[in-house]
């Protein structure tokens, strides 16, 4: 119980700004991004390459604006990356009016958005950290997931209704306006999270901050695991939409709709995994969601066995995958925040984050090559079953996680059980 009314405000607010500034993202995970990009044009294989450039400017400068933030402030220069996203948006918002240059101008909006979004990514779990209690943080970031995943999913449902009624490109460009209106929302309610640890204006030079880092124990391991699982399970939801965009032929309406189906999923998840971290730890998530991983994409494949029409089957089964990544990624948090020491933790965190988001730009690269040279059969059956090129992707990945059981020890909840129990057990 939380009596501390400096503690409690500064709660209400990290929910707040997340409601607000999360939106945008669901806008490149909820099949918006994608119907989007189809519409100017661009070719399927080609979105997995532009969409790769997210996760790809993550990999490469989150553990540089992470050394930024703990030298010069985690909120200074969140905020400045904030707005850079800003004017990634504008110069997306400005390929639709530039149709034979689209994707010239969509790579640098994404190149802009990709930026910013590190920069205020970066030093994010550093800045909460002194902030949230120790013994609610499963709770609280399971709360607060629920939060931003709610409030995303009723702005998704805003915009399928809107597009049944509104196909034109403009209809795209002006629910970007509203998202450059909220982004800047979302400056303001960032500013007002305390930042309770001072920079380090005397901190050591980078490489050795970043050595300090490394050393930590089980720290490498649990980072190897995380690239290891991302890499296999990052680009699941955009395989899930081209899918249904080009083999089940789904209207854009449909595809956000699948989308939405995810994250109603994950409220679930999100509230399931955060009271299973808090009353019995990190390890049975970890070990649950790994092998549903493999089983949800095998289900997605084989998605003609199931007796509903497409569009039902698939919804559920991205629903079901939606909670699955939903309550990993509780576990994933409340893990790292246990892990990495007192000081850098801007770095700690951020270094991190960088194997994350290269999961996902590694992860996404692959396939979009991969669709490029059309080294997979087009279709193909299985178990009396019509497959397609996305389900020989599903399948592969699955099968992959299934051979990455062999690597879960990596994780040190599952090796060292009783030093797992990071958080206190509620009686």
């Amino acid at each position: 119980m939380i009596t501390n009314p400096e503690t409690k405000k500064s709660l209400r607010t990290i929910v707040a700004t997340q409601c607000i500034g999360l939106l945008v993202s669901q806008l490149f995970v909820n099949g918006f991004m994608l119907a989007y990009l189809s519409r100017l044009g661009v070719p399927s294989y080609q979105i997995f390459f532009l969409l790769a450039l997210l996760p790809f400017g993550g990999m490469l400068l989150t553990v540089p604006f992470a050394y930024l933030s703990d030298r010069f402030g985690k909120k200074r220069v969140g905020a400045y990356g904030r707005f850079v996203t800003v004017a990634g948006l504008i110069l997306l918002l400005s390929a639709g009016f530039t149709t034979e240059a689209a994707t010239i101008t969509a790579t640098g909006a994404m190149i802009l958005f990709s930026i910013g979004n590190t920069a205020g990514a970066a030093s994010w779990f550093a800045l909460l950290s002194p902030i949230i209690p120790q013994e609610i943080r499963g709770r609280f970031f399971g709360r607060l997931r629920i939060a931003w995943q709610s409030c995303s999913i009723i702005f998704t449902w805003a915009v399928i209704a809107l597009m049944n009624r509104f196909t034109q490109i403009g209809f795209y460009q002006y629910i970007l306006l509203v998202m450059i209106a909220t982004s800047l929302v979302h400056i303001h309610l960032y500013w007002k999270i305390p930042e309770l640890e001072p920079c380090r204006t005397t901190a050591g030079k980078f490489r050795s901050a970043l050595t300090q880092t490394l050393k930590t124990p089980n720290y490498l391991p649990f980072c190897a695991y995380t690239f290891l699982l991302i890499l296999f399970t990052g680009s699941i939801p955009l395989v899930i939409g081209l899918l249904g965009k080009d083999i089940l032929l789904f209207s854009d309406a449909q595809i956000l709709l699948v989308g939405n189906s995810a994250a109603i999923g994950a409220l679930g998840g999100f509230y399931i995994g955060g009271k299973m971290v808090d009353h019995i730890g990190t390890r049975p998530v970890f070990l649950i969601c790994h092998v549903s991983f493999a089983i949800v994409l095998t289900l997605i494949a084989l998605r003609g066995i199931c007796p509903f029409p497409a569009i039902t089957t698939v919804c559920l089964l991205s629903g079901l995958f939606g909670a699955v990544a939903a309550a990993s990624g509780i576990a994933f948090t409340s893990e790292l925040l246990a892990i990495i020491p007192p000081e850098n933790k801007s770095l700690s965190t951020g270094f991190h984050l960088s194997l994350m988001s290269a999961g996902f730009a590694l992860s996404s690269l692959l396939i979009g090559q991969t669709l490029k040279l059309n080294v997979l059969n087009q279709n193909w059956t299985f178990l009396n079953q019509s497959l397609s090129t996305y389900d020989t992707l599903l399948l592969g990945s699955a099968a992959m996680i299934i051979l990455m059981l062999i690597t879960i020890g990596l994780i040190p909840s599952i090796i060292q059980v009783h030093k797992a129990q990071w958080y206190p057990q509620s009686r």
